[in-house]
C-alpha cells in the first residue's frame, strides 16, 4: 500500500509501523528472537505476553503509546481504518462484530466525549443528555439530537450536566445541574421548543435528576428543596403556563 507524503500520510505511516511492530513482537518469531536469558529490561519485555492493542488506544481509536512502553501488542480483533480527512485509527474488526449485527458501530467512533445520563425518544429523533460537550466532530453542550444519520446540537445547549429529559409532544424539557440554557438564565431546568431555549419558571435550588410528563403536567424530582421559590422537597409539579409557579409534589 502506498501512503501519500502528506501530514495525514505521515500519521498513517506511523500507525502502520506501530501495528507492524506489534504484530511482529506478538508473533512466535518475534518472541523467538529474544535472548533465552534476558539481561536487560528491554529483553525481558519481549518475553512477556503481548498486551491487547486496546490498552494503548484512545477512545476514538487512535494510538496512545505510553512513554517507555516495551514489549508486544496483540492486534487481534482490530483493523486499521482511515476516513476522508480523518487521522488513521483502529476499529473493531468485522469478525469481532459478527456475533451481534444489531449494534451500529458509528456510535463507537462518533460518540460523546463524556458520560451520557439521559435518553429520550420523541418519535423521530433520539435526544441524549449528559456531561459531554462534543459528539463526534460537533460541539454540543450537554444535549444533542440523533436523527438516524447524524448528530446535531440544540442551539448553544446548557452550561452544565444534563441528568433528565421529558417530552410533551412539542417541547423538550431538560433537567440537571446547570444555570443557563442557550445563554439565558435557567436554574437546573429548561425547555427547548425546537428553535430556542427558555426557562421553566425560576427553576430549582438544587439539581434536577428526574422528569416525567403525564399529558398535562410536568413532574420533577431531585435534590432540590424549592421550586420556583416554593417549598418543594425533592419533587414538584409544573402545569405549563409560564405565569404559574411550581407546586409541591
Amino acid at each position: 500500500m502506498v501512503v501519500p507524503r502528506t501530514q495525514g500520510g505521515r500519521k498513517a505511516r506511523s500507525a502502520l509501523i506501530c501495528l507492524l511492530m506489534a504484530v511482529i513482537l506478538a508473533s512466535p518469531l518475534g518472541r523467538a528472537r529474544a535472548a533465552p536469558a534476558p539481561t536487560a529490561p528491554g529483553e525481558a519485555a519481549l518475553l512477556q505476553p503481548a498486551r491487547p492493542l486496546a490498552d494503548v488506544l484512545n477512545p476514538d481509536g487512535t494510538l496512545n503509546i505510553p512513554i517507555g512502553f516495551e514489549g508486544g501488542l496483540d492486534p487481534t480483533g482490530w483493523r486499521l481504518v482511515s476516513g476522508s480527512g480523518e487521522a488513521p485509527r483502529f476499529a473493531p474488526a468485522a469478525a469481532q462484530a459478527a456475533g451481534d449485527v444489531n449494534w451500529d458501530d458509528r456510535f463507537y467512533r462518533r460518540g460523546m466525549d463524556e458520560r451520557v445520563y439521559a435518553l429520550l425518544w420523541s418519535g423521530d429523533s433520539l435526544y441524549v443528555g449528559g456531561g459531554f460537550t462534543h459528539v463526534g466532530k460537533e460541539m454540543a453542550n450537554h444535549i444533542a439530537k440523533w436523527d438516524g444519520s447524524s448528530w446535531s446540537a440544540l442551539g448553544a445547549g446548557v452550561d452544565g450536566t444534563v441528568k433528565a429529559l421529558a417530552w410533551d409532544g412539542t417541547n423538550l424539557y431538560v433537567g440537571g445541574l446547570f444555570y443557563t440554557a442557550g445563554g439565558a438564565t435557567a436554574y437546573r431546568i429548561a425547555r427547548w421548543d425546537g428553535a430556542a431555549w427558555s426557562a421553566v419558571g425560576t427553576g430549582m435550588n438544587q439539581v434536577v435528576e428526574a422528569l416525567a410528563w403525564d399529558g398535562s403536567s410536568l413532574y420533577a424530582g431531585g435534590a432540590f428543596t424549592t421550586a420556583g421559590g416554593v417549598s418543594a422537597r425533592y419533587v414538584a409539579r409544573w402545569d405549563g403556563p409560564t405565569d404559574r409557579p411550581w407546586e409541591r409534589g
